[in-house]
Formats: C-alpha cells, structure tokens, sequence
C-alpha cells in the first residue's frame, strides 16, 4: 500500500525506477486538472477535427490517378534544380508548393496518395487555426461554427486531398490575418510578431497570386483601424519588402508571357453566368452518386448539430467563465 501511495506521489518514499517515475508523471500530465479542463472545453474541435480527416482520408483514396495539375506538380518537382526552376518561372503561380513538395518527395517518395498527404495536413491545420482564431477573437460558439464549415466545405475537402498548392495557400492566408489581427486588433506585439508576420507574407505571395488581394485588403484596413503613425508605417514597409522580395520572381516569369496568345488563356473566356454567391453551397454534394434521401438527411443533422451548437454551448461557455 506504501508503495502504491508513493508511485503516484510527487515525491515517492522510494527511490523510482526507471519505469514508475516516467508513468506517474505521465499519469498527471493526463489527468491534471488543467488538461482535463481543456478537453471539457474544447472537445468540440475535436470531433471537428476527427469528421474532417474521416471526409479527406475518404477522398484521398477513391479520388483516383493524378489529373493533369498534379501530373506538372510532381513532374517539374522531380527535374534536376536548374531545368525545375528554368521551369517554375514559366508556371502561372510561384513555386513555393512546388518547393515543399519536392523535400516530401525526397523522404516520402511519389506515391500518388503520398504525396497528396501534405494538402492534407496543411487543411486540417488551417480547421484548428480557424477554432483557435473564432474562440479568440469571437466566441466559443463562433469557434465551432466556422471549423465546421471549413470542415464539411466540399472545396476545402477536394483541394485538401490534391497535389497542388490551395491547401497551403489558404492555411498561409489564415495565418497572415492572424497575425494581422494580433498587431491592429489585439495589438499585442512581441519581438517576434512583426518578423514573423513578414515571412507569413514573403510565403503567402509566394504560394498563389490571388495572395496580392490579402495584401490589398490589409492595406485598405489602414482606412478602419486606428492606430500611431509608427505602426501605419511598419505595416506599409513590410508589405512593400515582402512584394518586393516576391518580384524575384514575378518579373521574370511575367516577361515571357507578355504576348497575345496569353489573352486566350482559360482564365479570361470562363463562363461564369450562371455562378453566385449561393453556387458555394452546392460544393457539400458536387459529383456524388448518394441518393437524395441520404443527402437530406445529412442535411437535417446537420442542421440539428448546428442547432445544438447555437442552444447549448453559450450555457456552457458562460459555466467556464463563472
């Protein structure tokens, strides 16, 4: 009985043995009040978490061969280092994904589900960053709702489980307002916040394009937030080093592309009359084969969990606070 009382003791009246200290501090590392507080609070990321890797694995393994985006991603990853950038500069977006998928081709391999895994993981953190900034900046409730919509967002699943760029692309964007908003919002400000948020937008323009727009809208938002003139200026230099880093590269790839046969790109003849606002929500059930019954009823619980999130947990949010 001693000896029991002091295996789950701070200060055992024994000496440990290499197996009994490691698990006792196990043992209270999981069961200690704060982690079990945690976990009554945010077990709802959790189940979150668990239904949008169950989508994404789904789709990662009966989505099929490569389609012709990927093919480029792996094909121009594998070239040997100058023919893969002679090629990067004639690609439409940079080529960061194309750097951090060649690194995971060299220690994973080129499996066709192996390297879809980076898109991945790069969505499902970008669900926990989604609940972290709603629980942050809004509320508990908020929290949920959003990495829920994130979660179940057929366009979020499909780019998750592709071997292109819009998974990390998106997880990039929600990091760049977070830090944003932890400068002009929160205005808290470490040694750390103003660098790290300058690599966040050297990485950001470096993954697509359509980054240019998180640019303008963070520099429209000069017009909104109050703030000294230091910190106006701090914003402005380090989006302007950023671009200026990021035109290494768009200059050059821009300037082979400056002819007419670049109006008849896709881009610029898509269709799109029939696409609104509401198209979004179409992309829950977009090429399936699942009766309409079935897609109804998910539809109804899924109202109902909505429902239960928007009834209960305000009760318990305001219960944690008490």
């Amino acid at each position: 009985r001693q000896k029991i009382k002091g295996f789950w003791s701070s200060q055992p009246p024994y000496e440990p043995s290499a197996i009994s200290y490691p698990l006792s501090l196990i043992y209270k590392c999981m069961f200690s009040n704060k982690i079990i507080f945690w976990f009554k609070l945010h077990y709802p990321v959790l189940i979150v978490l668990t239904l949008a890797t169950a989508l994404r694995i789904n789709l990662l393994f009966v989505r099929g061969t490569w389609w012709f985006d990927e093919m480029f991603s792996v094909h121009y990853s594998l070239l040997p280092w100058g023919t893969a950038i002679k090629y990067w500069l004639l690609e439409t977006n940079p080529f960061l994904y194309n750097l951090v998928l060649r690194g995971w081709i060299n220690f994973f391999g080129q499996g066709e589900t192996m390297v879809r895994i980076p898109s991945l993981i790069f969505g499902l953190i970008t669900i926990a960053f989604v609940y972290y900034l709603g629980y942050k900046l809004i509320s508990h409730l908020s929290a949920i709702v959003s990495s829920l919509i994130v979660s179940l967002s057929g366009i979020h699943v499909f780019v998750s489980t592709e071997t292109r760029t819009y998974a990390l692309f998106v997880l990039l964007t929600t990091l760049s307002f977070y830090w944003f908003i932890k400068i002009f919002v929160e205005q808290k400000i470490s040694r750390w916040t103003w660098p790290l948020f300058f690599l966040t937008q050297v990485a950001l323009l470096y993954a697509h394009l359509t980054a240019l727009t998180v640019i303008v809208i963070q520099v429209l938002a000069l017009v909104y937030f109050k703030m000294d003139s230091a910190t106006r200026k701090k914003l402005l230099l380090t989006q302007f080093f950023s671009l200026l880093i990021w035109s290494l590269w768009f200059v050059p790839s821009l300037l082979p592309k400056l002819n007419t046969r670049s109006l008849y790109g896709w881009f610029f003849t898509f269709n799109s009359e029939s696409s609104n606002i509401l198209t979004i929500l179409n992309t829950l059930f977009v090429n399936t084969g699942v009766p309409e019954f079935i897609l109804t009823l998910f539809a109804v619980i899924l109202l109902a969990i909505i429902f239960y999130a928007i009834k209960i947990f305000p009760q318990q949010e305001q219960k944690y606070k008490n």
